[in-house]
């Protein structure tokens, strides 16, 4: 992660840097932000090889003196050999929603149930349930009482907080036929 400062300056320094300084949003930002103006900025090297992504230098540098140590540490092989990619790419998700311009999501946790739509253009953490959705159809039903019932009845949670399981909530929502 890089200070708003920081990515400014990269994103000044060099345009090409702008494939790869990228925001980041997390679930208590989702919930706590409504303009999410409290975004973060994150280095996004992708599944670029190491000469590829080396060629960023100045994002390299950053990325080779605070993200590599941490990432030699770690038990995961594949997050110890590729310490510049970032951890959990989630290519299937980025795959699904390339060419929208944006997706319905929720925090995992949260104490009120409540579904938004986020630019496709930022990193989601792991914090967030994030549905290849665009139309206001999905999102009605998402938000709606009647799915609000459902998910606080079948959802788990940590201590009080609800924590909305897509296992359990969005996939065994009765969704209507026409949508």
């Amino acid at each position: 992660m890089v200070s708003e400062e920081e990515a400014k300056k990269l994103l000044d320094e060099n345009k090409e840097n702008s494939d790869i300084v990228q925001t980041y949003i997390t679930g208590s930002t989702f919930c706590n932000d409504p303009d999410l103006s409290k975004t973060g900025w994150i280095i996004n090297f992708f599944d670029k090889p190491k000469d590829i992504a080396s060629r960023y230098s100045s994002c390299w540098t950053i990325v080779e003196e605070r993200v590599k140590p941490e990432r030699l540490k770690v038990r995961r092989d594949a997050h110890r050999k590729y310490w510049w990619q970032f951890g959990d790419k989630r290519p299937a998700l980025y795959k699904e929603i390339s060419g929208m311009d944006k997706v319905i999501a929720n925090a995992r946790v949260a104490k009120h149930l409540a579904f938004e739509f986020l630019p496709t253009d930022m990193v989601y953490l792991n914090t967030l349930h994030i549905f290849p959705f665009s139309d206001y159809e999905h999102f009605s039903i998402l938000q709606s009482n009647i799915h609000g019932v459902w998910a606080l009845r079948r959802t788990s949670s940590v201590g009080v907080t609800p924590q909305y399981t897509p296992v359990d909530c969005f996939y065994t929502f009765p969704f209507p036929s026409e949508i």
